[in-house]
């Protein structure tokens, strides 16, 4: 045998191209045999032994040399951000977006309902609309850019625009959400998932009294002084009435409706440390307090 890997406890094969050790594949469990970085399969193989090897390509379609010499295992190791494709409203330059070996570009319309998922290192947004389509996903390893001039990024209400490392994002996008359903004068938690979105920028028919900030020394809301100047804080909820004009209850006969707001602005991303107080009450008196992080 040749250009293999066994495990390391294993007894009667040994020779050249043959590697006793783990071959750090990244999921396993989940049929992934993909290699992780540091792996010892990389470029740990014998090119000698296959006459095509400068043309062949893996099981994922990929050039099968990517360095020094053939990678060990049925896929080449790809190093994050290695290759670069661009999408033209039509197609991908250079391969579909599937792992973190690709920094994406995109310069014409995309909706991932139409066009799929996407997967990459990076995501540099130039031209068209972009839309992440409701019910799926695009996983970012690193930043997310968007040129505002000439583009726009749409995040559908029950997606998720998921980002691996603590990095800074640029441009806006904007990020769809719907409420449970609701009668005017009731009200609902909410939370930014982006940086710069001003309170009654979000829920402009509210009234300016109706935005509210929890107070857990005192358990109770507080109105929020201007609401048009106030930005969503990170880690912070505030209390909302719906808008003024939103279906109001006159009998059981008319249903509850749902509220659409559209947050606006650079998405924020990395771990957030939020002060919380734990309380016991007795008597509505606050009796212990205890702060941390989350």
């Amino acid at each position: 045998m040749v250009n293999v890997m066994v495990p390391a406890d294993t007894w009667g094969y040994d020779g050249p191209g043959i590697i006793k050790a783990d071959p750090l594949f990244a999921d396993p469990a989940n049929l992934d045999y993909t290699l992780q970085p540091g792996s010892p399969a990389i470029n740990a193989g014998n090119t000698g032994f296959f006459d095509n090897a400068a043309t062949a390509t893996d099981l994922a379609g990929n050039a099968r040399i990517d360095g020094s010499s053939i990678d060990i295992g049925a896929y080449e190791f790809k190093e994050n951000c290695s290759i670069t494709t661009a999408w033209n409203g039509d197609a991908w330059s250079n391969g579909l977006l599937l792992s973190y070996e690709y920094s994406a570009i995109i310069e014409g319309d995309y909706n991932s309902s139409e066009n799929g998922h996407i997967t990459a290192c990076s995501l540099t947004v130039y031209i068209g609309d972009v839309v992440i389509a409701a019910g799926q996903n695009f996983t970012i390893k690193g930043a997310v850019v968007v040129d505002n001039e000439n583009a726009a990024f749409i995040v559908q209400h029950n997606t998720n625009l998921i980002q691996v490392d603590d990095v800074d994002n640029a441009g806006t996008i904007s990020v769809i959400k719907e409420s449970a359903p609701m009668y005017r004068l009731d009200y609902a938690l909410w939370g930014s998932p982006v940086a710069g979105q001003k309170l009654k920028g979000f829920s402009p028919q509210t009234l300016d009294n109706r935005f509210y900030t929890y107070n857990p020394m005192s358990d109770a809301y507080s109105v929020v002084a201007d609401p048009v100047t106030t930005g969503f804080a990170e880690g912070t909820g505030y209390l909302i009435r719906v808008a003024n004009n939103h279906t109001a209850f006159v009998s059981d006969d008319i249903a509850p409706t749902r509220w659409i707001g559209t947050f606006t602005g650079v998405p924020n991303n990395g771990n957030l440390d939020v002060t919380v107080v734990a309380a016991v009450f007795s008597d509505h008196s606050i009796i212990v307090y205890k702060q941390g992080n989350v």
